[in-house]
């Protein structure tokens, strides 16, 4: 069963951030949830950000960190959900589990939507308002990271889980009521949820259009697809056969193929460009419309951290640490520095603000 992670420290209120804490709880303060977004910042992306703020996490991330309100959540392989204050780095409560997070999502509520790894494995939803579990969903096997989407018909938002022999579960975001199941082969990489339907690519080397718990669209690719990405009415691959390609949707048609050295684990899209590394140390950008490489750079070093794109800029950062900024226009590195370890996770940049959790167990705030 799990049980909520309580520091008594944290029942004060600091600069509009109430938590209050009591027994079995941390409860926070709803508008903390939902405050505004950076909006237009002038910063120049292209000079080498103030580190703002570091966190000691105790435990190394165990999946992506997810940015909502004022609040950072970061899953730990200590079986646990820390939230740490966006602004000052303070810690701002935490909640332990009984297994070890693989992946969350904030629902657009009140809620965190968690999918667990341990034993059976199970999807929960916590209230981060009132400390309790609003609904349960054992996924039988350990879980993968869950996939929220709300679109006009779906105001409740549909939750996409998968288990490790390829079962995905959809369910209600709001009350946890399963609304279909699909049984696929193992899937090769995170699920990709666009418009009103799904798309998951499997180890067989086919790519899946699922929709209300049917296949629409099955594909026979040349090798599994190892990261997906979509844009401007496009899916974007990336593949073990050392490829990257851009596929029309809904219909699937193959607009173009790119080859390259090394697998492809890593995608980024921008306003013209997508930009991709490989595990050959390649970094290299392509133009949206045709596919024409623009520009390829090696960095001998090992790129499988997934990259992020700024304004002008896109991020590119190694397992062993290295953090890099290449000009979005003819990639070269405009600085580097060192992190403690490689990212888990996409980072997450708002405003001139830039968040990265990484496996050296550290949380980094960076402004420009």
């Amino acid at each position: 069963m799990a049980r909520f992670g309580i520091d008594w420290r944290w029942g004060i209120a600091t600069a509009g951030f109430l938590i209050l804490s009591c027994a079995n709880q941390v409860v926070l303060e709803p508008s903390v949830l939902h405050s505004p977004k950076s909006g237009v910042v002038q910063a120049d992306f292209s000079r080498e950000p103030q580190l703002v703020w570091s966190y000691n996490l105790g435990a190394e991330p165990s999946a992506p960190a997810v940015l909502f309100g004022d609040i950072l959540a970061v899953p730990l392989k200590n079986r646990s959900i820390l939230f740490v204050n966006k602004n000052t780095g303070k810690k701002a409560g935490g909640y332990d589990l009984s297994g070890v997070p693989a992946g969350v999502v904030f629902d657009g509520r009140e809620n965190l939507i968690i999918a667990e790894e341990s034993g059976n494995g199970e999807l929960l939803s916590y209230s981060l308002v009132d400390g309790g579990v609003d609904w349960r969903f054992a996924l039988n096997e350990g879980g993968e990271v869950p996939i929220l989407k709300r679109g006009e018909f779906d105001p409740a938002g549909t939750v996409l889980a998968v288990n490790r022999g390829g079962r995905i579960y959809a369910l209600r975001a709001d009350d946890g009521k399963p609304l279909w199941n699909q049984q696929l082969a193992p899937l090769s990489c995170t699920p990709l949820g666009t418009d009103t339907v799904f798309h998951l690519a499997d180890y067989e080397g086919k790519l899946n259009l699922v929709a209300n718990g049917k296949v629409l669209q099955s594909q026979k690719l040349p090798s599994a697809v190892l990261q997906l990405e979509a844009a401007q009415g496009k899916l974007f691959t990336g593949g073990g056969d050392s490829s990257i390609s851009s596929y029309s949707r809904p219909d699937g048609k193959l607009l173009w193929k790119v080859k390259t050295d090394g697998k492809v684990r890593s995608l980024a899209v921008g306003d013209s460009l997508v930009f991709f590394a490989s595990t050959a140390g390649a970094v290299a950008a392509c133009r949206i419309s045709d596919g024409e490489k623009i520009w390829d750079r090696k960095l001998e070093a090992l790129v499988n951290t997934p990259l992020a794109t700024g304004p002008g800029v896109v991020f590119v950062s190694s397992a062993e640490g290295r953090f890099l900024a290449h000009s979005e226009a003819a990639g070269e590195i405009l600085w580097e520095r060192r992190i403690p370890g490689g990212p888990v996770g996409r980072p997450i940049l708002e405003g001139n603000t830039l968040f990265i959790a990484t496996t050296g167990r550290r949380l980094l705030a960076f402004r420009f």
